[in-house]
């Protein structure tokens, strides 16, 4: 007959050894719990942070384009024709310019035309009261 051999295992082992496995796999499973957890509010906070940026972004922009389609219809109001030269008309671009820059003078401080003949006029607003 073949005798088997069991290792008698103490008290001690038999109660430690299952309470230690417990108390790693608990340590494993809160750790990677609060690993996927820490994750996705990153994540979260990350794309906030995208869309929040992207729209001031986009804030910018459409005050930036409103205020230079504002500067353009001052400069050239809607119907009305371009000169066919510049000359004649120089006093009348000077003020539709100077009143073009007045609207919103951070950005918009420079307004210029050119036509097909090559003659340009352009007025740079220095500040509220100088330009050339």
């Amino acid at each position: 007959m073949k005798q088997t051999k069991t290792k008698n295992l103490s008290l001690r082992a038999v109660l430690i050894f299952p309470y230690v496995a417990l108390v790693v796999s608990l340590a494993v499973a809160i750790g990677a719990l609060s690993y996927q957890t820490g994750r996705q509010a990153v994540l979260t906070v990350s794309e906030h942070l995208l869309k929040e940026t992207a729209s001031r972004i986009s804030q910018a922009v459409d005050r930036h384009i409103v205020g230079s389609v504002a500067t353009l219809e001052a400069a050239f109001p809607k119907g009305m024709t371009a000169p066919v030269s510049i000359e004649p008309a120089v006093d009348a671009l000077r003020t539709r310019f100077w009143t073009a820059t007045t609207l919103h003078i951070d950005p918009n401080n420079y307004v210029y035309y050119g036509n097909l003949a090559g003659q340009a006029f352009g007025l740079y607003r220095h500040s509220y009261n100088r330009g050339e």
